[in-house]
């Protein structure tokens, strides 16, 4: 399939270019870029660039990061406005209004051994 599928990790970004002509992970290393972490959302703003806010690294972020694919770079926003730290939330753009939209909140849920069946 040639669409473009991205994943956040820890190691870098992986990604498979739509335009490529295998179907190949790259592993990609920008120099800079978000800190590792877990429960954020990454949106589409259009063309090659990614839109990636909150999410958990040891506490809740409110970073908005934004990621061009075809330069390699990620780049830390500083909105004016923009919403609270959050993870476990929802984001998702739309073409026709060219706008991206997020929804939800943080949850803080306590696990404790045994209390899944």
């Amino acid at each position: 399939m040639k669409t473009l599928n991205t994943i956040l990790c820890g190691l870098g970004l992986f990604l498979t270019p739509a335009l490529q002509a295998q179907d190949d992970w790259t592993l990609q290393s920008p120099a800079t870029k978000p800190s590792a972490r877990v429960f954020h959302k990454m949106a589409s703003l259009g063309g090659d660039q990614v839109l990636l806010f909150g999410g958990h690294d040891g506490s809740n972020d409110d970073e908005t990061w934004v990621y061009d694919l075809s330069d390699n770079i990620w780049t830390l926003k500083s909105p004016a406005t923009k919403p609270s730290a959050r993870h476990f939330h929802a984001m998702a753009s739309s073409a026709a209004t060219k706008c991206c939209y997020l929804a939800g909140t943080t949850v803080l849920m306590t696990m404790r051994p045994g209390s899944m069946t």
